[in-house]
């Protein structure tokens, strides 16, 4: 189950930035808003609400969990250095680690900004060159379930910069 949850996850990160992303949040570095909650995850498919509730893991477990994700599946080398934020919520929506749909599992929702990565968007079919390329700044936003440490679900989202202005 954790090897089908993993992959599950990176293909939907990898679909998320190929595609240019969602909503690039609007939360400043190293806060979350709670108004901005549902910035974070596709509209339709997954949305966490701000919740007030004691968590059985803690803050800094969520994000250790969150930041071992990135190195482990990412290829992130320090995430420590990252933007990185959480906040509690309870999540609704499609859940990646195998329970199918689920309503309002109380979570950690946390986000790491300004990821290391290379991003290509935009239609294409066989055999063509994506529409826009450059460096990107995405973002990676998880909820971690905060009863039990798992990832219930995560994506990768932001905008792709253009290559003339991210050399600047």
């Amino acid at each position: 189950m954790n090897r089908r949850w993993t992959l599950a996850t990176i293909a939907v990160a990898i679909a998320l930035v190929t595609v240019g992303g969602a909503v690039l949040a609007t939360a400043g570095d190293h806060e979350l808003s709670s108004t901005a909650l549902t910035d974070y995850f596709p509209a339709g498919v997954a949305e966490a609400k701000p919740a007030s509730f004691e968590p059985a893991i803690s803050k800094d477990r969520a994000i250790s969990t969150v930041r071992n994700m990135l190195r482990d599946h990412f290829g992130v080398t320090t995430p420590e250095t990252l933007p990185t934020s959480a906040i509690l919520a309870t999540f609704s929506g499609q859940a990646h680690d195998g329970r199918g749909t689920v309503d309002n599992v109380p979570v950690w929702v946390v986000v790491v900004k300004d990821l290391p990565f290379s991003a290509s968007g935009g239609p294409r079919g066989a055999g063509e060159v994506p529409s826009r390329t450059g460096k990107g700044k995405p973002q990676f936003a998880v909820a971690i379930d905060a009863s039990t440490g798992v990832a219930v679900h995560s994506v990768v989202s932001g905008k792709v910069i253009p290559a003339e202005e991210a050399a600047k």
